[in-house]
């Protein structure tokens, strides 16, 4: 089993992940993926196209499923980063480290100050 944090987030329940984007909130285009997304804060960012329900298959959304994954991310990606903790609706697909969704809102900037610390309440999980 798998542990997930949940977040409520304008009074509904969302499952809570951790995106990592380019200081200019654009998305990291791993794995050599050509579709770069300008992200937004506090606002909703529908996938447009087709979603597979699986790890390889086209589509989705990916996040790190812990901020120690996204540290990771950080760390290993050659450019300057932020963290977001973020809200997703329906989770797609999920391994150790990761989860694929389909909508995401960055709503919370994570800073080498603050880390763990949140205003917002937290619970966790098992899918």
């Amino acid at each position: 089993m798998i542990k997930i944090n949940s977040i409520i987030l304008d009074g509904k329940v969302y499952s809570l992940g951790y995106k990592v984007v380019t200081k200019d909130l654009k998305s990291l285009g791993m794995h050599k993926n050509p579709n770069i997304i300008q992200y937004s804060i506090n606002k909703w960012y529908y996938e447009p196209d087709q979603i597979e329900y699986d790890e390889k298959g086209r589509g989705g959304i990916w996040v790190a499923r812990t901020l120690s994954s996204a540290k990771t991310i950080q760390k290993n990606y050659p450019k300057e980063t932020r963290i977001f903790r973020t809200a997703l609706d329906k989770i797609l697909y999920f391994n150790g480290n990761s989860l694929k969704t389909n909508k995401i809102n960055m709503f919370e900037e994570v800073t080498d100050i603050e880390d763990y610390s949140s205003d917002f309440f937290c619970y966790t999980k098992t899918r």
